[in-house]
Protein backbone atom coordinates (compact mmCIF):
# COMPACT_ATOMS: atom_id res chain seq x y z
CA UNK A 1 0.00 0.00 0.00
CA UNK A 2 1.30 3.76 -0.29
CA UNK A 3 1.77 5.55 3.12
CA UNK A 4 1.96 9.25 3.47
CA UNK A 5 5.28 11.26 3.87
CA UNK A 6 7.84 9.95 6.23
CA UNK A 7 9.60 12.03 8.60
CA UNK A 8 13.08 12.24 9.16
CA UNK A 9 13.96 10.22 5.72
CA UNK A 10 12.82 12.43 3.04
CA UNK A 11 10.44 14.79 1.56
CA UNK A 12 7.77 13.40 -0.83
CA UNK A 13 8.84 10.03 -0.90
CA UNK A 14 6.52 7.96 -0.39
CA UNK A 15 6.90 3.92 0.88
CA UNK A 16 5.43 1.34 -1.50
CA UNK A 17 4.32 -1.68 1.01
CA UNK A 18 4.70 -4.81 -1.27
CA UNK A 19 3.62 -8.23 0.32
CA UNK A 20 6.34 -10.10 -1.56
CA UNK A 21 9.46 -7.53 -1.13
CA UNK A 22 8.33 -6.89 3.04
CA UNK A 23 12.08 -8.43 4.05
CA UNK A 24 14.09 -5.21 3.29
CA UNK A 25 11.74 -3.63 5.64
CA UNK A 26 11.02 -5.91 8.60
CA UNK A 27 15.10 -5.77 9.24
CA UNK A 28 14.80 -2.11 9.77
CA UNK A 29 11.47 -1.70 11.56
CA UNK A 30 13.61 -1.50 14.77
CA UNK A 31 14.25 1.91 13.56
CA UNK A 32 10.76 3.08 12.87
CA UNK A 33 8.96 4.83 16.05
CA UNK A 34 5.17 5.71 15.55
CA UNK A 35 5.67 9.35 15.54
CA UNK A 36 7.05 8.83 12.19
CA UNK A 37 4.09 8.00 10.17
CA UNK A 38 1.59 10.62 9.69
CA UNK A 39 -1.27 8.65 8.71
CA UNK A 40 -5.03 9.65 9.96
CA UNK A 41 -6.17 7.97 13.19
CA UNK A 42 -7.55 4.36 11.87
CA UNK A 43 -10.97 5.06 14.01
CA UNK A 44 -12.50 7.22 11.41
CA UNK A 45 -12.81 4.16 9.11
CA UNK A 46 -14.13 1.51 11.04
CA UNK A 47 -17.71 0.43 10.20
CA UNK A 48 -19.04 -1.37 7.13
CA UNK A 49 -20.39 2.25 5.26
CA UNK A 50 -18.92 5.00 6.30
CA UNK A 51 -18.01 8.62 4.51
CA UNK A 52 -14.08 7.36 3.93
CA UNK A 53 -14.55 4.58 1.64
CA UNK A 54 -13.94 7.47 -0.60
CA UNK A 55 -9.71 7.36 0.49
CA UNK A 56 -9.72 3.63 -1.55
CA UNK A 57 -8.30 5.67 -3.86
CA UNK A 58 -5.48 6.73 -1.70
CA UNK A 59 -5.20 2.64 -1.26
CA UNK A 60 -6.26 3.29 2.76
CA UNK A 61 -8.77 -0.20 3.05
CA UNK A 62 -9.97 1.07 5.99
CA UNK A 63 -11.83 -1.96 6.61
CA UNK A 64 -9.96 -4.68 5.47
CA UNK A 65 -9.92 -5.97 8.59
CA UNK A 66 -13.55 -5.92 9.21
CA UNK A 67 -13.80 -9.95 7.92
CA UNK A 68 -10.06 -10.81 9.02
CA UNK A 69 -9.52 -11.23 5.19
CA UNK A 70 -6.00 -10.26 5.50
CA UNK A 71 -5.37 -13.87 7.11
CA UNK A 72 -6.56 -15.64 4.23
CA UNK A 73 -4.59 -13.56 2.13
CA UNK A 74 -1.44 -14.54 3.80
CA UNK A 75 -2.11 -17.97 4.67
CA UNK A 76 -2.18 -18.50 0.77
CA UNK A 77 1.03 -17.53 1.04
CA UNK A 78 2.14 -18.86 4.49
CA UNK A 79 4.96 -21.39 3.74
CA UNK A 80 7.37 -18.56 1.20
CA UNK A 81 6.43 -15.79 4.28
CA UNK A 82 7.91 -18.14 6.72
CA UNK A 83 10.91 -19.05 4.99
CA UNK A 84 11.18 -15.02 4.19
CA UNK A 85 10.79 -14.13 7.58
CA UNK A 86 13.33 -16.33 8.87
CA UNK A 87 15.72 -14.81 6.24
CA UNK A 88 14.95 -11.39 7.47
CA UNK A 89 15.84 -11.98 11.18
CA UNK A 90 19.00 -13.21 9.80
CA UNK A 91 19.21 -10.14 7.79
CA UNK A 92 19.96 -7.39 10.46
CA UNK A 93 23.44 -9.06 11.42
CA UNK A 94 24.47 -8.57 7.54
CA UNK A 95 26.21 -5.33 6.49
CA UNK A 96 24.02 -4.41 3.75
CA UNK A 97 26.97 -5.53 0.98
CA UNK A 98 26.44 -9.32 2.02
CA UNK A 99 22.08 -8.64 2.14
CA UNK A 100 22.06 -8.54 -1.49
CA UNK A 101 24.11 -11.50 -1.94
CA UNK A 102 21.90 -13.41 0.36
CA UNK A 103 19.04 -12.57 -1.53
CA UNK A 104 20.46 -14.05 -4.49
CA UNK A 105 21.18 -17.19 -2.78
CA UNK A 106 17.83 -17.84 -1.72
CA UNK A 107 16.51 -16.78 -4.89
CA UNK A 108 18.46 -19.41 -6.29
CA UNK A 109 17.58 -22.49 -4.16
CA UNK A 110 15.79 -22.31 -0.40
CA UNK A 111 16.97 -24.83 2.37
CA UNK A 112 14.40 -26.44 3.97
CA UNK A 113 14.29 -26.81 7.66
CA UNK A 114 14.47 -29.84 9.44
CA UNK A 115 11.72 -29.07 11.68
CA UNK A 116 9.78 -28.66 8.46
CA UNK A 117 11.27 -31.95 6.26
CA UNK A 118 8.86 -34.35 9.24
CA UNK A 119 5.83 -32.66 7.42
CA UNK A 120 7.02 -33.50 3.93
CA UNK A 121 5.42 -36.53 2.33
CA UNK A 122 7.62 -38.98 1.74
CA UNK A 123 9.26 -40.00 -1.33
CA UNK A 124 7.68 -42.90 -3.64
CA UNK A 125 10.83 -45.30 -1.75
CA UNK A 126 9.75 -44.09 1.23
CA UNK A 127 6.58 -45.20 0.84
CA UNK A 128 7.12 -48.45 -0.24
CA UNK A 129 9.73 -49.05 2.47
CA UNK A 130 6.98 -48.01 5.56
CA UNK A 131 4.42 -50.14 3.80
CA UNK A 132 6.96 -53.23 3.23
CA UNK A 133 6.64 -54.27 6.94
CA UNK A 134 2.98 -54.13 6.73
CA UNK A 135 2.57 -56.10 3.24
CA UNK A 136 5.22 -59.07 4.51
CA UNK A 137 3.45 -59.49 7.70
CA UNK A 138 0.36 -60.41 5.83
CA UNK A 139 2.37 -62.56 3.09
CA UNK A 140 4.03 -64.41 6.41
CA UNK A 141 0.52 -65.15 7.79
CA UNK A 142 -1.12 -66.57 4.26
CA UNK A 143 1.84 -68.60 4.46
CA UNK A 144 1.48 -69.78 8.12
CA UNK A 145 -1.81 -70.11 7.45
CA UNK A 146 -1.22 -72.65 4.67
CA UNK A 147 1.86 -74.60 5.90
CA UNK A 148 -1.09 -75.19 8.73
CA UNK A 149 -3.85 -76.47 6.15
CA UNK A 150 -1.21 -78.29 4.38
CA UNK A 151 0.09 -80.32 7.59
CA UNK A 152 -3.67 -80.56 8.58
CA UNK A 153 -4.68 -82.31 5.44
CA UNK A 154 -1.30 -84.53 5.82
CA UNK A 155 -2.39 -85.56 9.37
CA UNK A 156 -5.58 -86.44 7.83
CA UNK A 157 -4.89 -88.77 5.21
CA UNK A 158 -2.32 -90.56 7.65
CA UNK A 159 -5.27 -91.08 9.32
CA UNK A 160 -7.64 -91.96 6.88
CA UNK A 161 -4.69 -94.65 5.63
CA UNK A 162 -4.53 -96.47 8.96
CA UNK A 163 -8.62 -96.88 8.61
CA UNK A 164 -8.22 -98.30 5.28
CA UNK A 165 -5.53 -100.40 6.44
CA UNK A 166 -7.77 -101.80 8.93
CA UNK A 167 -9.92 -102.58 6.38
CA UNK A 168 -7.55 -104.16 3.97
CA UNK A 169 -6.71 -106.87 7.09
CA UNK A 170 -10.06 -107.31 7.72
CA UNK A 171 -10.56 -108.49 3.63
CA UNK A 172 -7.28 -110.31 3.49
CA UNK A 173 -8.58 -111.98 6.28
CA UNK A 174 -12.22 -113.34 5.40
CA UNK A 175 -9.30 -114.26 2.01
CA UNK A 176 -7.02 -116.27 4.56
CA UNK A 177 -9.94 -117.58 6.28
CA UNK A 178 -11.78 -118.93 3.42
CA UNK A 179 -8.91 -120.42 1.48
CA UNK A 180 -8.42 -122.16 4.81
CA UNK A 181 -11.60 -123.51 4.70
CA UNK A 182 -11.63 -124.24 0.85
CA UNK A 183 -8.29 -126.26 1.24
CA UNK A 184 -9.78 -128.54 4.41
CA UNK A 185 -13.00 -129.06 2.28
CA UNK A 186 -10.39 -130.43 -0.08
CA UNK A 187 -8.62 -132.26 2.24
CA UNK A 188 -11.76 -133.87 3.82
CA UNK A 189 -12.73 -135.19 0.60
CA UNK A 190 -9.57 -136.94 -0.31
CA UNK A 191 -9.95 -138.57 3.10
CA UNK A 192 -13.50 -139.69 2.43
CA UNK A 193 -12.65 -140.91 -1.19
CA UNK A 194 -9.76 -142.97 0.20
CA UNK A 195 -11.54 -144.12 2.93
CA UNK A 196 -15.23 -145.35 1.70
CA UNK A 197 -16.32 -146.08 -2.16
CA UNK A 198 -17.49 -142.74 -2.90
CA UNK A 199 -20.17 -141.97 -6.06
CA UNK A 200 -21.72 -139.18 -7.48
CA UNK A 201 -24.82 -138.06 -6.05
CA UNK A 202 -27.98 -139.50 -7.64
CA UNK A 203 -30.62 -136.09 -8.72
CA UNK A 204 -33.34 -138.16 -7.24
CA UNK A 205 -31.90 -138.64 -3.71
CA UNK A 206 -32.56 -135.00 -3.54
CA UNK A 207 -36.19 -134.44 -3.65
CA UNK A 208 -38.17 -131.71 -4.23
CA UNK A 209 -35.24 -129.77 -4.00
CA UNK A 210 -34.78 -126.90 -6.66
CA UNK A 211 -32.82 -126.51 -9.49
CA UNK A 212 -29.91 -124.41 -8.65
CA UNK A 213 -29.36 -126.74 -5.86
CA UNK A 214 -29.25 -129.87 -7.80
CA UNK A 215 -27.28 -128.81 -10.11
CA UNK A 216 -24.28 -127.15 -7.49
CA UNK A 217 -24.46 -130.75 -5.84
CA UNK A 218 -24.80 -133.38 -8.32
CA UNK A 219 -22.65 -131.28 -11.52
CA UNK A 220 -20.86 -129.20 -8.95
CA UNK A 221 -21.76 -125.78 -10.82
CA UNK A 222 -22.19 -122.47 -8.74
CA UNK A 223 -24.07 -119.66 -9.42
CA UNK A 224 -22.00 -117.26 -11.85
CA UNK A 225 -19.68 -115.27 -9.66
CA UNK A 226 -18.72 -112.06 -12.07
CA UNK A 227 -15.51 -110.62 -11.36
CA UNK A 228 -15.47 -106.71 -11.00
CA UNK A 229 -13.73 -104.75 -13.87
CA UNK A 230 -11.37 -102.42 -13.21
CA UNK A 231 -9.90 -99.44 -15.28
CA UNK A 232 -6.49 -100.03 -16.97
CA UNK A 233 -4.63 -97.77 -14.47
CA UNK A 234 -6.02 -99.67 -11.69
CA UNK A 235 -4.97 -102.73 -12.67
CA UNK A 236 -1.63 -101.59 -13.84
CA UNK A 237 -1.21 -99.99 -10.50
CA UNK A 238 -2.60 -103.60 -9.12
CA UNK A 239 -0.13 -105.68 -10.90
CA UNK A 240 2.73 -103.77 -9.72
CA UNK A 241 1.64 -104.21 -6.26
CA UNK A 242 1.25 -108.09 -6.97
CA UNK A 243 4.36 -108.32 -8.61
CA UNK A 244 6.01 -106.55 -5.71
CA UNK A 245 7.54 -103.52 -8.08
CA UNK A 246 9.28 -100.87 -6.56
CA UNK A 247 7.80 -98.31 -4.93
CA UNK A 248 8.59 -95.47 -7.11
CA UNK A 249 7.01 -97.70 -10.34
CA UNK A 250 3.77 -98.05 -7.77
CA UNK A 251 3.57 -94.45 -6.94
CA UNK A 252 3.86 -93.81 -10.42
CA UNK A 253 1.58 -95.90 -11.64
CA UNK A 254 -1.03 -94.55 -9.25
CA UNK A 255 -0.44 -90.67 -10.11
CA UNK A 256 -2.13 -91.86 -13.13
CA UNK A 257 -5.52 -93.03 -11.07
CA UNK A 258 -7.85 -90.64 -9.31
CA UNK A 259 -9.25 -91.33 -5.78
CA UNK A 260 -12.94 -91.28 -7.73
CA UNK A 261 -11.69 -93.94 -9.97
CA UNK A 262 -10.44 -96.17 -6.75
CA UNK A 263 -14.08 -95.57 -5.33
CA UNK A 264 -15.70 -96.92 -8.07
CA UNK A 265 -13.67 -100.36 -8.24
CA UNK A 266 -14.31 -100.50 -4.72
CA UNK A 267 -17.85 -100.43 -5.28
CA UNK A 268 -17.72 -102.75 -8.05
CA UNK A 269 -15.94 -105.34 -6.02
CA UNK A 270 -17.66 -105.27 -3.05
CA UNK A 271 -20.84 -105.82 -5.49
CA UNK A 272 -19.54 -108.74 -7.06
CA UNK A 273 -18.76 -110.37 -3.89
CA UNK A 274 -22.12 -109.36 -2.45
CA UNK A 275 -23.71 -111.18 -5.60
CA UNK A 276 -22.01 -114.11 -5.41
CA UNK A 277 -22.86 -114.27 -1.98
CA UNK A 278 -26.60 -113.66 -2.63
CA UNK A 279 -26.79 -116.09 -4.97
CA UNK A 280 -25.38 -119.12 -2.73
CA UNK A 281 -28.09 -118.38 0.42
CA UNK A 282 -30.52 -120.57 -1.47
CA UNK A 283 -28.06 -123.66 -1.94
CA UNK A 284 -26.82 -123.36 1.45
CA UNK A 285 -30.03 -122.99 2.99
CA UNK A 286 -31.49 -126.09 1.37
CA UNK A 287 -27.94 -128.03 2.28
CA UNK A 288 -28.79 -127.47 5.37
CA UNK A 289 -32.04 -129.53 5.45
CA UNK A 290 -30.72 -132.03 3.28
CA UNK A 291 -28.12 -132.91 5.75
CA UNK A 292 -31.12 -133.42 8.26
CA UNK A 293 -33.20 -135.41 6.04
CA UNK A 294 -30.48 -137.66 4.54
CA UNK A 295 -28.69 -138.28 7.93
CA UNK A 296 -31.32 -140.46 9.14
CA UNK A 297 -32.17 -142.41 6.14
CA UNK A 298 -29.96 -143.69 3.24
CA UNK A 299 -26.02 -144.53 4.59
CA UNK A 300 -24.64 -144.93 1.37
CA UNK A 301 -27.18 -142.15 -0.52
CA UNK A 302 -25.76 -139.67 2.85
CA UNK A 303 -22.46 -140.60 2.25
CA UNK A 304 -22.53 -139.85 -1.28
CA UNK A 305 -24.03 -136.27 -0.58
CA UNK A 306 -21.50 -135.47 2.34
CA UNK A 307 -18.83 -136.10 -0.58
CA UNK A 308 -21.04 -133.67 -3.39
CA UNK A 309 -21.38 -130.83 0.12
CA UNK A 310 -17.65 -130.67 0.34
CA UNK A 311 -16.81 -130.59 -2.71
CA UNK A 312 -19.70 -127.43 -3.23
CA UNK A 313 -18.01 -126.13 -0.03
CA UNK A 314 -14.64 -126.48 -1.87
CA UNK A 315 -15.60 -124.22 -4.76
CA UNK A 316 -17.76 -121.93 -3.15
CA UNK A 317 -15.10 -120.86 -0.78
CA UNK A 318 -12.24 -120.57 -3.17
CA UNK A 319 -14.72 -117.91 -5.32
CA UNK A 320 -15.57 -115.95 -2.63
CA UNK A 321 -11.70 -116.00 -1.48
CA UNK A 322 -11.17 -114.41 -5.15
CA UNK A 323 -13.55 -112.24 -4.69
CA UNK A 324 -12.65 -110.38 -1.42
CA UNK A 325 -8.94 -110.73 -2.45
CA UNK A 326 -10.03 -107.86 -5.36
CA UNK A 327 -11.70 -105.98 -2.13
CA UNK A 328 -8.32 -106.64 -0.61
CA UNK A 329 -6.09 -104.90 -3.45
CA UNK A 330 -8.38 -102.41 -4.02
CA UNK A 331 -8.07 -101.16 -0.15
CA UNK A 332 -4.40 -101.84 -0.36
CA UNK A 333 -4.36 -99.02 -3.24
CA UNK A 334 -6.05 -96.91 -1.29
CA UNK A 335 -3.90 -96.66 1.52
CA UNK A 336 -0.75 -96.45 -0.61
CA UNK A 337 -2.53 -93.03 -2.71
CA UNK A 338 -3.00 -91.66 0.62
CA UNK A 339 0.33 -92.11 2.13
CA UNK A 340 1.68 -90.74 -0.91
CA UNK A 341 -0.94 -87.66 -0.82
CA UNK A 342 0.18 -87.18 3.18
CA UNK A 343 3.87 -87.29 1.99
CA UNK A 344 2.69 -84.83 -0.31
CA UNK A 345 1.35 -82.39 1.41
CA UNK A 346 3.63 -82.62 4.27
CA UNK A 347 6.34 -81.47 2.27
CA UNK A 348 4.10 -78.84 0.86
CA UNK A 349 3.84 -77.55 4.32
CA UNK A 350 7.67 -77.50 4.95
CA UNK A 351 8.23 -75.09 1.46
CA UNK A 352 5.35 -73.04 3.14
CA UNK A 353 6.83 -72.60 6.11
CA UNK A 354 10.25 -71.99 4.58
CA UNK A 355 8.57 -69.61 2.77
CA UNK A 356 6.62 -67.55 6.23
CA UNK A 357 10.17 -67.41 8.02
CA UNK A 358 11.54 -65.37 4.35
CA UNK A 359 8.63 -63.55 5.07
CA UNK A 360 9.36 -62.91 8.62
CA UNK A 361 12.97 -61.93 7.94
CA UNK A 362 11.59 -59.60 5.29
CA UNK A 363 9.72 -57.79 7.73
CA UNK A 364 12.39 -57.44 10.66
CA UNK A 365 14.78 -55.99 7.62
CA UNK A 366 12.29 -53.36 6.78
CA UNK A 367 11.28 -53.12 10.57
CA UNK A 368 15.42 -52.76 11.22
CA UNK A 369 15.52 -50.31 8.31
CA UNK A 370 12.45 -48.10 9.77
CA UNK A 371 13.99 -47.98 13.08
CA UNK A 372 16.82 -47.04 11.79
CA UNK A 373 15.52 -44.25 9.81
CA UNK A 374 13.13 -42.79 12.19
CA UNK A 375 15.41 -43.68 15.10
CA UNK A 376 12.37 -45.41 16.85
CA UNK A 377 12.84 -47.51 19.90
CA UNK A 378 9.58 -49.19 19.25
CA UNK A 379 10.26 -50.20 15.87
CA UNK A 380 13.77 -51.54 17.04
CA UNK A 381 12.44 -54.12 19.34
CA UNK A 382 10.11 -55.20 17.27
CA UNK A 383 12.70 -55.94 15.07
CA UNK A 384 15.08 -57.57 17.55
CA UNK A 385 11.97 -59.97 18.68
CA UNK A 386 11.48 -61.07 14.72
CA UNK A 387 14.95 -61.70 14.75
CA UNK A 388 14.83 -63.79 18.03
CA UNK A 389 11.65 -65.81 16.64
CA UNK A 390 14.16 -66.79 13.55
CA UNK A 391 16.73 -67.38 15.59
CA UNK A 392 14.69 -69.91 17.65
CA UNK A 393 13.08 -70.96 14.99
CA UNK A 394 16.27 -72.33 13.16
CA UNK A 395 17.55 -73.68 16.30
CA UNK A 396 14.41 -75.98 16.84
CA UNK A 397 14.93 -77.33 13.52
CA UNK A 398 18.16 -77.82 13.77
CA UNK A 399 19.13 -79.14 17.36
CA UNK A 400 15.84 -80.44 19.14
Amino acid sequence: MFGLFVRHVGVGIAINFDEHEACGVVGRLHHVEPRDAGFLNAGAGVGERGGLEGFHAFRFHTDVNMHDEHVREIGQFRPNLKHRLQFCRLAESFPTCKLAAARKVMAGKTEIPEVLKADLPPTKWGKILGATPVVMAVVATMLAGLASSEMTRAQYDRSYAAQLQSKAGDQWSYYQAKKLRSAVAHNTLDLLAATSDVQPLDAAALSNAEEITVAAFTKNQLPAAVPAKFDEGVNAALDAVENFKPETEVAAALAKVKPAQLAESLKAAQDAATAFDNATKPINKASDKLDETLMTGDKRAFRDFSAARLRYTASRYETEARLNQAIAGIYELQVRQNNYSAEKHHNRSGKFFYGMLAAQMAVIIATFAIAARQRNFLWSIAAVAGLAAIAFAAYVYLYV
